[in-house]
């Protein structure tokens, strides 16, 4: 959301993470429903603490785990991304994907196995509340309280 639109912090932080980063970062172009996709596929963490500071000096976009930059207009080529401030080429959003068996291992069992761990019933009440915090589709929560 704090980019939407805004082409030349998009153009930025691509040309940061070829530059400074291109060996721990891949930017993986595809299309989905007629929108040209960019996930940006980071190797390390180490990129995430460093990328921080990097932000804040170059006006880059900010850089979130799982992030997909949706473009309307015309696709920009591979080659394209680092020059995408032009009209041509507009920011329909920046998403992050959440894959839901990523979150229900790292937040559902990392942060609760304390809770799980002392209290089995009290682990089971959180289960709702934690689906919500995490954007849980109706559809799937019941395979997540089982």
């Amino acid at each position: 959301r704090v980019c939407r639109g805004n082409a030349y912090a998009i153009t930025r932080m691509f040309k940061v993470l070829r530059s400074v980063y291109g060996e721990k970062v891949n930017l993986r172009q595809y299309v989905y429903k007629g929108a040209t996709l960019v996930q940006v596929h980071v190797q390390s963490d180490d990129v995430f603490f460093a990328y921080g500071a990097t932000h804040a000096l170059t006006g880059a976009a900010p850089l979130y785990r799982g992030c997909v930059v949706a473009f309307g207009g015309t696709p920009p080529s591979r080659s394209a991304l680092e020059k995408i401030a032009g009209p041509e080429h507009t920011v329909l959003a920046i998403s992050k994907l959440k894959c839901l068996h990523y979150v229900l291992r790292t937040f559902g069992v990392r942060n609760k196995l304390g809770t799980l761990l002392q209290d089995t019933s009290a682990y089971i009440e959180s289960i709702p509340h934690f689906c919500d915090n995490w954007s849980v589709p109706e559809s799937f929560r019941p395979g997540v309280i089982e």
